[in-house]
């Protein structure tokens, strides 16, 4: 009746171990969900939006050459007169070049140059 060679006989066939296959692993879920139909309430908790916020800065990286006071201080380390004193810089002598710039600037020295080198970038 049907004149199939042989590549087209393996490809019939493991089209349809794949289709039988689908169709078990299918009914098999509907009736294990019929079986046991359990229903877990679960109580949300309250979230601190001021934690994730924290998170957040200390996690991203902050564009020295682009950021406002206020972005600089989200950095561990730098407070409103360090940010000051960063924005200050950048406006007197241009856009950092390297991030060692920074260690020119009054209040940061190595310790903190380091905390700063992983959050901050020059793009």
């Amino acid at each position: 009746m049907f004149d199939f060679s042989r590549y087209e006989k393996i490809i019939l066939i493991a089209l349809s171990i794949v289709l039988l296959t689908g169709i078990g692993l299918s009914f098999q879920k509907t009736n294990s969900r019929q079986r046991n139909p359990t229903v877990k309430f679960t109580q949300l908790e309250k979230i601190d939006l001021t934690t994730i916020d924290e998170l957040i800065c200390a996690y991203s990286v902050i564009n020295i050459n682009t950021a406002t006071a206020d972005e600089l201080e989200r950095l561990s380390g730098v407070g409103p007169v360090l940010a000051k004193r960063i924005v200050d810089y950048r406006q007197a002598n241009g856009l950092f070049t390297d991030k060692k710039d920074l260690l020119k600037i009054k209040g940061i020295g190595p310790k903190l140059y380091e905390r700063l080198r992983e959050s901050t970038s020059i793009e």
